[in-house]
């Protein structure tokens, strides 16, 4: 212990050794050489780690850690050559010992940052795999955006079939339709009447889920128009798109303008939100109760139109939530929609940048609120 103490405390000591000229026979080419080496290998291993650093601080570089220590590195291999041409003139051995231990000490640090790194240097993939990836890559992009532009096509023409072949449904449908109201008026046969209850009712139904996908077409291929209507109309509007205004005849249905004033709206779209909220509440009725209510009410608050419809049906337990508006979804066994409806209803509320909420209790009712931006 006592040697490592006098090791530091003569650490810079030169009067042990005599200067290295003066160990063994040196010739002036000889000695020159050895410094002239020495120096010159300082200066390379100097800029190199500048030239490192500068990289580093100019370029976001991978594995920063090993740059740092392999600079580190070259710097202390660097001053060993330094102090070996300084020993000629000052014999600083121990200084010259301690150094070159750091530079041990540091070179197997960057030997194990290294080996730690090994797989993740394998990993990286060289600029030629880079580029063949990227080409792949374009080639893939060109093959999906002539996929996307196919599929683009096919939707257009889908969604121009299922509008035009809505509507030349739903217009033998409506000659069907009145033909049979005119075979119940003109018998009194108890089972015939039956049968045509049956059969109007199945009408109205199919009628219903024909004029939703039309709908639902409609919301997809025409633009927002706006134009400047009273509440009144648009709750008249939409009780004669209602499937079966006969329905109506079965529940105490009411209006409420709040707004007391005309609104600027895309009259479609608002009356196909009014006409699914009211048709849903009167489709989900309570038969038990004595009289089905259906309220719907116009507002405005805050910059928004509230279109909100409320009745006293069977409810919606909180088990389906939001599922109800999921395509095709129908909460009842007993529904015979199409399950387009609620779900037509999100759709046109997003599009027109809305949004649609509801509160339900079992056996109580529900309560559907709409709010869109003026």
């Amino acid at each position: 212990m006592e040697q490592v103490f006098d090791f530091f405390a003569g650490l810079f000591s030169t009067h042990l050794w005599p200067p290295r000229w003066q160990c063994g026979t040196w010739t002036d080419f000889h000695g020159w050489l050895y410094i002239g080496s020495d120096v010159a290998i300082w200066g390379a291993y100097f800029a190199i780690p500048l030239l490192l650093v500068n990289i580093v601080s100019k370029k976001k570089v991978p594995f920063l850690p090993v740059f740092w220590l392999a600079a580190g590195f070259i710097l202390f291999c660097g001053f060993t050559h330094l102090v070996d041409a300084l020993i000629f003139y000052f014999p600083i051995y121990r200084f010259a010992a301690l150094l070159r231990f750091g530079t041990a000490l540091i070179s197997w640090v960057t030997v194990y940052v290294l080996y730690r790194n090994l797989p993740r240097v394998f990993s990286l993939r060289t600029p030629e795999e880079l580029e063949e990836e990227v080409q792949q890559r374009k080639k893939a992009e060109q093959v999906l955006a002539v996929r996307n532009a196919e599929l683009e096509q096919s939707n257009r023409e889908l969604d121009s079939f299922v509008y035009s072949a809505s509507h030349d449904i739903r217009a033998p449908l409506t000659s069907i339709s009145g033909a049979l109201q005119f075979a119940k008026e003109s018998t009194d046969d108890p089972k015939l009447g039956e049968i045509f209850r049956l059969m109007e009712s199945n009408i109205n139904n199919l009628d219903g889920i024909i004029y939703d996908m039309a709908c639902f077409s409609g919301n997809k291929r025409e633009n927002i128009a706006k134009e400047m209507v009273e509440p009144n109309f648009v709750f008249n509007r939409a009780i004669e798109n209602l499937p079966s205004k006969k329905q109506v005849e079965q529940v105490d249905l009411s209006f409420k303008d709040e707004i007391n004033d005309k609104m600027l709206i895309d009259v479609v779209r608002v009356t196909q939100i009014l006409r699914i909220m009211i048709d849903n509440a009167i489709n989900y009725r309570d038969p038990e109760k004595e009289k089905a209510t259906v309220t719907a009410t116009f507002r405005e608050k805050a910059g928004k139109y509230i279109l909100e419809v409320e009745d006293n049906g069977i409810g919606i337990s909180s088990e389906h939530g939001q599922k109800i508006f999921q395509m095709f979804y129908r909460g009842n066994n007993k529904s015979t929609g199409s399950g387009l409806g609620l779900y037509l209803l999100s759709e046109i509320v997003k599009k027109l940048g809305g949004t649609v909420a509801f509160k339900s209790i079992p056996s109580m009712g529900s309560t559907f609120s709409v709010e869109i931006p003026k």
